[in-house]
């Protein structure tokens, strides 16, 4: 199954009904692992923001317990406590905000986020009350209808998300339940596979048609896998997920054949210059790209293509492109890209407003191996170099040549800050 690694700027496939898909006979295993860098006695679900592409989840328990925030790649990127008793939680994409349910009568909350749309402790009051059918239930929500769902002793419970009412309580036909994880349910969002519960000795997940609520299909789960009694059992981004208590890591898996969505495939900046701008971008795909479309519009709806570059041409991943004598005071840009698979699809939209007069900054070269030259150096001034994640990783004061010496800095693209301002550029 080919992952797609999408940009900013796509159509969330998560959040949609899918039709005309069928559950795998066996779940492949993914390589993607969250890894908690603790001990930890259980944990509810995770949670995929595809908008800043990232992963939450949380242990089990108290206000005091970790609430975790993941890049796509599962590298660790916060940590910071769940600030209430949480149970399951879920990105709601019809409100753009982290959701979960507490445990017993707490009720249901927004996890805020930070300006790096980390997970915080803080949280907004939902709905306070027993919004669930046991204390203990992990709630999963369903998109495409609103509902907070929750799985119970053979029973499927559906909430209005809008209200915190309940909907209904309907029993489970088809499945016999001597061996179901007690507390846990997924929502798939695929037409007649929408929900699951976990056979934890037979170690597969049941596929509950959410109309009939009656038994629509089974996944068998990989010898290794991991499976729990309660708790640990949860589905997002298209991806089934399993915890495992001895080594405190997520584990995920594919139960449908569908798209992963996960790294932005293309970091896209640009700088004017007198009489050019100069575009440059980094692209991460797990399947070759063949070719860069270059996109230009003068009002930022109305794109046309004026170059392309091909995507064979940089072994690392980082490529330019010259706009010369741009005639729009300002430019918006975008890149078109397809891989080998044909798969194609779009970065995000960048402005460059063109600069005119004497005192522009601009940096050369552009893509750089050794150093960078700042080309409007009128008295010192002190600068700060940022990496792609907007960290300092270097400081200091401009010579009188304006020249900064950038060999030991990894592949990859950085912004000069200086004067409040930032430029990026790009090292080989």
């Amino acid at each position: 199954m080919k992952t797609l690694f999408l940009s900013l700027f796509f159509v969330v496939t998560t959040h949609v009904a899918f039709g005309q898909v069928t559950p795998y006979t066996t779940a492949v295993t993914y390589p993607l692992i969250l890894a908690f860098p603790m001990d930890v006695s259980s944990c509810g679900s995770v949670a995929f923001n595809p908008i800043d592409i990232r992963y939450y989840t949380s242990r089990v328990g108290n206000a005091t317990y970790p609430l975790l925030t993941f890049y796509a790649d599962g590298t660790l990127a916060f940590q910071d406590v769940t600030g209430q008793d949480t149970r399951g939680i879920w990105w709601n994409p019809n409100t753009n905000q982290l959701e979960r349910n507490c445990f017993s009568a707490i009720g249901w909350s927004q996890i805020v986020l930070d300006g790096s749309k980390n997970a915080t402790s803080a949280f907004n009051i939902l709905f306070a009350g027993a919004l669930n059918p046991n204390a203990q239930c992990e709630g999963a929500y369903d998109y495409i209808n609103n509902e907070v769902v929750f799985y119970f002793g053979g029973n499927i419970s559906r909430y209005n998300r809008a209200t915190g009412t309940l909907i209904a309580t309907t029993a489970i036909t088809g499945v016999t339940f001597t061996s179901i994880n007690t507390t846990a349910v997924i929502y798939t969002g695929v037409t007649g596979y929408e929900y699951g519960i976990l056979d934890y000795t037979a170690k597969k997940v049941i596929f509950i048609n959410r109309a009939t609520c009656a038994y629509a299909g089974e996944t068998a789960l990989p010898a290794t896998a991991v499976t729990a009694t309660s708790h640990q059992f949860s589905y997002t981004n298209n991806l089934l997920w399993l915890f495992n208590t001895t080594d405190n890591k997520w584990y995920s898996y594919q139960v449908f054949d569908l798209p992963v969505l996960a790294i932005d495939d293309i970091i896209l900046n640009g700088v004017a210059e007198p009489t050019q701008n100069t575009l440059t971008w980094q692209a991460i795909s797990d399947a070759p790209i063949t070719v860069f479309n270059i996109l230009h519009s003068s009002d930022g709806v109305h794109f046309k293509q004026i170059g392309s570059v091909n995507g064979y041409d940089s072994g690392d991943g980082l490529y330019t492109y010259t706009h010369a004598n741009p005639t729009s005071v300002f430019n918006y840009y975008r890149i078109q890209c397809a891989d080998d698979q044909q798969v194609e699809f779009l970065s995000e939209i960048i402005c460059i407003e063109a600069k005119t007069g004497k005192n522009n900054i601009t940096l050369y070269p552009n893509p750089t191996t050794t150093y960078i030259v700042i080309n409007d150096v009128i008295d010192k001034r002190t600068y700060q170099i940022l990496n792609s994640s907007k960290q300092v990783i270097k400081n200091g004061e401009l010579n009188e040549n304006g020249k900064i010496d950038v060999h030991s800095l990894e592949a990859g693209i950085y912004y000069l800050q200086m004067d409040e301002k930032s430029y990026p550029f790009v090292k080989k």
